[in-house]
């Protein structure tokens, strides 16, 4: 009993261990972008922990999309649309796999080799990069108490894209929702990407009550490939029975992206009435 309690004290440490020191592995930028006159980029894998790490990158196809609540998810499976925006079997990483010292810094590079009948528009892949302690640290810690040797790898999702020739992207609103809920309200907004390249920006919800008087305010940076639906949720103690008007703004600019890269486009400004009983 006491070797297994001592064994599970040392999984934990393991766990503790692994989760502190892989964590601190960072990856930057979020997004680095390509085009046809630049094939080539770069970013920066730091290790901030005390335990070489290594370190491997992948390529996938993925992009956000909603469920019919407005619920966010990713989606990794789409063999049809990868096959008309996919950058994934064209871009590489040198190098692809390596080590990290601790408090260390390596920088990969990125080149990309379209096909020659690529049409104009935005490509994409995620940029998939694990990282783990190296075995030898996790046999010191547990090798003496527990048989098999334990790794836990952790994964960070960053983004390439490619941009083609013309490049537009938009904003088209549909139809929009409100439930009423008794502990938190929810608007649903409709949302059409446009033109040929996602929409990379910040979303803005301001709702006022009957006098003008803004009663809730709500910002996220957005990422719209496809049609989509958003869920805005509203603690029920800040909208009493009455009316409302909600403003939705959508600008193509983020806090953690340069506006370099990011595919301009005109604000969107939409509105629209709902009544809460």
């Amino acid at each position: 009993m006491k070797k297994l309690i001592k064994s599970l004290i040392v999984l934990a440490l393991l766990i503790l261990f692994a989760e502190t020191s892989t964590s601190q592995v960072t990856v930057a930028p979020v997004l680095i972008t390509l085009d046809d006159q630049n094939r080539f980029g770069t970013y920066m894998v730091q290790n901030r922990s005390d335990s070489p790490q290594d370190v491997t990158v992948d390529f996938v196809f993925g992009y956000p999309s909603s469920d019919s609540l407005g619920n966010t998810y990713m989606v990794y499976d789409d063999s049809v649309r990868a096959g008309r925006y996919s950058a994934a079997p064209w871009v590489r990483a040198f190098p692809r796999v390596f080590t990290v010292a601790p408090g260390q810094q390596q920088t990969v590079r990125l080149t990309s080799r379209p096909p020659s009948d690529l049409e104009d528009g935005m490509y994409w892949a995620r940029v998939k990069t694990s990282a783990s302690a190296r075995p030898d640290v996790a046999d010191t810690l547990g090798s003496t108490t527990i048989g098999a040797r334990i790794i836990f790898r952790f994964e960070q999702i960053t983004t390439v894209m490619f941009r083609k020739g013309t490049v537009t992207t938009g904003i088209q609103t549909g139809t929009h929702t409100f439930s009423d809920a008794d502990d938190t309200h929810h608007l649903q907004l409709a949302l059409r990407q446009t033109g040929n390249a996602p929409f990379l920006g910040t979303m803005e919800v301001v709702v006022s009550d009957a006098n003008g008087r803004n009663v809730f305010e709500y910002n996220e940076p957005v990422a719209i490939y496809f049609d989509v639906g958003k869920k805005i949720a509203i603690p029920s103690d800040k909208l009493g029975p009455g009316s409302y008007k909600a403003e939705v703004r959508f600008k193509t600019s983020r806090a953690d992206i340069p506006a370099a890269s990011i595919v301009q486009a005109s604000a969107i400004t939409d509105t629209f009435s709902f009544t809460v009983q």
